[in-house]
């Protein structure tokens, strides 16, 4: 049963009001429905009432328990997605949080915990997530914005203690869910994605070389020895590397337009060159006409914010900043890494809903999808235009970036 004590509530009380003048006087932790069962943990609500200078006042927070079922907690345990995320929010967090310029991610205020984390309830302040099929480039530049935030507020804290994230923290701490490790959650994910992206080559895509297909399923299935070493030649901070529209949450003006964005659910995130985190967010969220056009100024506005951020809080900015063709060098090296990207995940967060449910409900049909069979995406994309269109985009968009590289090597 997932619950709070009254020892936590005080913590996260405690944490929130930043003094201890006040008095609980009874707290509710929220019944979890259907759509708050996510894959990695449960969510839920927590009602703090409380008795403060002799007024009556009641806040409401956000809480991510473990997962109820065996299967789930397994893969969660095993990949210290719990641990991970108190981490960051605890010693991690302390130490990059004065660096951000910007409200790029919620307060935690119960953390240093592996079994339950207390964060801000983001939509009581207005931020709701954004349909993968409704995310334009307000969205794509206002997430851009954040992720930069992040970046530089990591280079900043490595700078300030004279260390890398990687001499301080343990290997465990550091290593993404997508790590190829046999029997590891995130390596068993991704080669059940490929293995779908295989068969929807085979029925959609026969018009390419097999030297080109047998390339980009490579890429699909290498892609967690991609991301788990860190980058030997360029700069390397705090990636997210899980940055799918369920990700970010949005807040918007009385217009409807896009004023903030922010990014949530640091269960998964590693340690590996900015560029990658950037492409990945680009690539598993916008289709390709609204991407291709703007590609360099999305890059430039990354840039931008990246040693802006950077120059509003150090002295001496030249000493942390990534040199411009440092970074567009490590955009194009990151670039096949973030097409698999796009072609692995897409097939799988913009499944329709009532088609999710099923699947995530029962643990046998989550089991077999997650770890082995998703032949069940064929049927979805027979029975879904969009969906069957924003999939084979992706998929096509690997094939070509392939394509793309075989010939630059021919005439190199």
């Amino acid at each position: 049963m997932n619950s709070i004590t009254n020892e936590q509530c005080n913590i996260i009380l405690r944490n929130y009001l930043r003094h201890e003048r006040y008095k609980i006087i009874n707290y509710n932790v929220g019944n979890t429905s259907e759509d708050s069962l996510g894959f990695l943990s449960v969510s839920s609500t927590l009602d703090i009432k409380f008795l403060i200078y002799n007024e009556i006042k009641e806040v409401r927070f956000f809480i991510k328990f473990l997962p109820n079922t065996d299967y789930q907690l397994n893969l969660v345990k095993t990949a210290n997605c719990f641990k991970k995320e108190s981490a960051f929010f605890g010693e991690l967090f302390s130490g990059i949080r004065e660096f951000l310029s910007y409200k790029s991610i919620p307060d935690c205020y119960l953390k240093d915990n592996e079994t339950v984390l207390v964060f801000e309830d983001l939509k009581l302040s207005g931020y709701k997530t954004c349909s993968a099929y409704d995310i334009d480039l307000k969205h794509i530049y206002a997430a851009i914005k954040s992720l930069a935030d992040i970046h530089a507020a990591s280079l900043l804290y490595e700078h300030k203690i004279g260390k890398t994230f990687d001499q301080i923290f343990p290997e465990e701490i550091l290593r993404p869910w997508f790590c190829e490790i046999n029997d590891y959650p995130g390596y068993k994910e991704t080669l059940a994605a490929a293995k779908i992206i295989s068969l929807i080559i085979d029925k959609y895509f026969k018009n390419y070389t097999e030297n080109v297909i047998n390339k980009a399923i490579f890429l699909c299935k290498k892609y967690c020895y991609f991301l788990q070493n860190k980058s030997k030649k360029y700069r390397n901070v705090i990636t997210h590397l899980d940055l799918w529209c369920n990700n970010m949450m949005f807040k918007y003006d009385e217009n409807g337009d896009v004023e903030n964005g922010m990014i949530i659910d640091f269960q998964t995130y590693g340690y590996n060159p900015p560029a990658l985190d950037l492409l990945i967010l680009i690539y598993c969220n916008l289709e390709r006409n609204k991407r291709e056009v703007n590609m360099p100024k999305f890059l430039d506005f990354y840039y931008k914010c990246l040693n802006d951020n950077i120059k509003n809080h150090s002295n001496n900015p030249d000493d942390i900043m990534i040199k411009k063709e440092e970074f567009m060098a490590s955009v194009d090296e990151s670039l096949p890494i973030a097409l698999a990207s796009g072609a692995l995940f897409i097939h799988s967060s913009i499944v329709p809903e009532n088609e999710l449910i099923p699947v995530i409900s029962d643990i046998e049909k989550l089991k077999k999808y997650w770890e082995d069979d998703r032949s069940i995406v064929l049927e979805f994309m027979e029975k879904y235009e969009n969906y069957r269109n924003r999939v084979l985009q992706t998929v096509e968009d690997l094939l070509e970036g392939v394509m793309e590289e075989e010939e630059k090597l021919k005439n190199s």
